[in-house]
C-alpha cells in the first residue's frame, strides 16, 4: 500500500497486516512485509525547499476558514475538505497560482487533488517508491505476481511509469482525470 498518509495512520490502519509491504509519504517511509520497523527510503536535503513555502501555505490556512496546513518530512499539504465550498475553489485557484509563481525555481513541484494541494519534493514520489518496491522485490528472486495500483486522483499518475507492464494491473476509483 503506498499512500500519502504519515507513517503513524498507516500503522494504525494496517499495521495488523504484517504481510503487507506499506510506503508512506508518497515514499519517505517503508515497512516491508514481516517486518515491524519502518525504513526511510530516500531522503537527502532534498526538502530544505519547505522553509520556503510554508509561509505561504500558512498564510492561505489563516484566511481560509476550515483549511489544514499538514507539515510532512518532504511535503506540505494544504486541505480544504472542510472549507466552503465556492470559497475554497476560490482560495484554491490563489493559492495554486502563487505556489506557482515562488517555486519555479525550487525541487519541488504542486499537485492538485482531491479537496488537497501538495507541494512535495521532486526527488519523492509514489512512482521511484513503485519502482524500488518492484526492485527489491525481483532481487529476492520472487518477484511479485500481480501488481495492482488502486488509485484515487492524478497525484498518483507517477506511479504508472515504473509498473511492471506484464503483471501490472491497474483501477481508477471515482471521477475525474487519471
Amino acid at each position: 500500500i503506498i499512500s500519502g498518509l504519515t507513517k503513524d495512520l498507516l500503522q494504525k490502519i494496517f499495521g495488523d497486516f504484517p504481510n503487507l509491504n506499506l510506503v508512506a509519504e508518497h515514499g519517505i517511509f517503508v515497512r516491508y512485509a514481516g517486518q515491524s520497523e519502518w525504513k526511510e527510503m530516500c531522503l537527502d536535503d532534498s526538502a530544505a525547499w519547505i522553509q520556503k513555502v510554508k509561509p505561504l501555505m500558512q498564510l492561505f490556512q489563516r484566511c481560509t476558514p476550515g483549511a489544514q496546513l499538514d507539515v510532512r518530512k518532504a511535503s506540505l499539504a494544504w486541505y480544504y475538505h472542510d472549507c466552503d465550498e465556492q470559497y475554497g475553489s476560490f482560495k484554491t485557484k490563489e493559492l495554486v497560482h502563487q505556489l506557482a509563481l515562488s517555486t519555479g525555481n525550487l525541487p519541488c513541484e504542486v499537485c492538485q487533488g482531491d479537496k488537497v494541494i501538495e507541494v512535495k519534493s521532486c526527488r519523492v514520489s509514489n512512482g521511484f517508491a513503485v519502482k524500488k518496491l518492484v526492485s527489491d522485490q525481483d532481487k529476492t528472486g520472487e518477484s511479485f505476481k500481480p501488481v495492482m495500483i488502486i488509485s484515487d486522483d492524478s497525484t498518483d499518475s507517477s506511479i504508472f511509469k515504473f509498473l511492471p507492464k506484464d503483471r501490472a494491473y491497474t483501477v481508477r476509483v471515482g471521477l475525474g482525470e487519471t
